[in-house]
């Protein structure tokens, strides 16, 4: 355990703070996000992990079911090299409380995957660069809500069976892409919101076109549900 004043670094072993995480009433801080991140998901209990500086996962970290977490960015940027899963019945939200809001969660490559949800993802400020997956089950579908932030570069959606994506605010500053892939069971897109400044295409299950360059004054909701992906 490290003792540190004032958010910054351990008075014994001089190590700089990457994250605190508040779990059940306790504050700790860690030198890693991957320490971070592996304590608040193996406390089997809700928490709150924010940033205190640019920090790296080297690993694949995947919540506990039935848990709520929030994730404050706080102006700083993680880059994910392996995938954040978020389990069937948990909880993770995103969020940035700093005044410019400009914290960034980077995946390795702006095609690779940086979050994977089983569970629920409520993205509400901050940015991102990279995939976001969907991936559901008959019992619990997997689901997304964007309120705010902003979505960079290659960032896109992937749908899998029993997904749910509500954009429902946020600026995407390339094109934003959302695919569906192997349906075989109900995939619903809803847009009620959302800046997309170079438009948004969205992929069905056979690889074709279905909505290119929707504007932000446009409002959708769109339900797959066999496994050709049709309407």
């Amino acid at each position: 355990l490290h003792t540190v004043e004032n958010d910054e670094y351990c008075t014994v072993c001089g190590f700089k703070m990457v994250a605190k995480a508040e779990i059940d009433g306790d504050v700790l801080y860690f030198a890693t996000m991957d320490d971070a991140l592996a304590t608040l998901f193996g406390s089997n209990k809700d928490g709150k992990i924010t940033l205190l500086d640019n920090g790296t996962l080297y690993g694949e970290h995947t919540s506990q079911e039935g848990k709520n977490y929030i994730l404050d960015l706080n102006g700083y940027e993680i880059t994910v090299i392996a995938v954040i899963n978020v389990s069937s019945e948990s909880v993770l939200t995103v969020q940035d409380t700093s005044q410019l809001q400009n914290g960034c969660i980077y995946a390795e490559e702006s095609s690779f995957t940086a979050i994977c949800v089983y569970g629920e993802l409520i993205f509400n400020s901050g940015s991102i660069c990279g995939i976001i997956d969907l991936i559901g089950v008959e019992e619990y579908t997997a689901k997304a809500t964007i309120n705010g932030g902003t979505f960079m570069g290659a960032v896109s959606f992937i749908l899998y069976d029993y997904s749910q994506l509500d954009i429902l605010g946020g600026t995407f500053t390339e094109t934003g892409f959302v695919d569906i892939y192997g349906v075989s069971a109900t995939v619903k897109i809803t847009l009620r919101g959302g800046v997309f400044e170079k438009g948004i295409e969205i992929y069905d299950n056979n690889g074709e076109l279905i909505i290119l360059s929707l504007l932000p004054k446009d409002e959708c909701e769109i339900c797959f549900v066999d496994k050709n992906g049709s309407k």
